[in-house]
């Protein structure tokens, strides 16, 4: 799971926005991307005390660290609290779209009991041989059981299930395939002249 944050970060420019993602412990490698320099984050950095480490995004230390390749192990302030730097993702990874920092997220035993909250987006890998029906039909099935057991809160409350690219490119899809046919018929123009 994952939650967005915008923080600020005081660069030899001024103060600027870096945005940033808190995520759950396996968020990494759900996606089985690694990072070019260092390290994701140890499971023990997903605690209190511990989790102050932050990854950086390719393009975040390309602009604002020159591609320093001894960046592991500086430190990264963000809202006057400093970060240790422990990895690099290649720019080839942009999930979330906008976010250039990721840190551990840290939940609490009040995290646990908060039932109206539903900010987290939660990410994860369909099991082999499971289909998206079936998963979508899963969540169906948790989202009736906990509308039972708490009926008070999640009256309402459900989840819906969409493939990665959907999430990614979903709201412009038409717009992009519409582009690939133009851009298809002037190449088969251009072709034929």
């Amino acid at each position: 799971s994952a939650q967005p944050y915008s923080m600020g970060y005081l660069g030899p420019d001024g103060p600027e926005h870096l945005g940033t993602w808190l995520v759950s412990e396996g968020f990494f490698e759900t996606f089985g991307v690694r990072p070019i320099l260092g390290r994701t984050f140890t499971r023990d950095e997903y605690t209190e005390g511990r989790n102050r480490v932050a990854v950086i995004g390719e393009d975040v230390w390309r602009s604002r660290f020159a591609a320093d390749r001894g960046i592991i192990g500086r430190q990264l302030t963000l809202d006057s609290v400093p970060r240790t730097i422990v990895g690099v993702m290649p720019r080839s990874f942009k999930f979330p779209p906008e976010r250039e920092v990721w840190q551990p997220q840290v939940f609490v035993e009040e995290d646990r009991r908060l039932r109206r909250s539903t900010y987290l987006t939660v990410v994860g890998r369909l099991a082999t041989g499971a289909t998206l029906p079936s998963a979508r039909a899963d969540l169906g099935a948790i989202s009736a059981q906990l509308t039972r057991e708490y009926p008070r809160t999640n009256t309402g409350v459900g989840a819906t299930l969409v493939t990665l690219p959907e999430k990614t490119v979903g709201h412009v899809r038409r717009a992009l395939l519409v582009l690939m046919g133009a851009v298809g018929l002037v190449l088969l123009i251009a072709c034929g002249n």
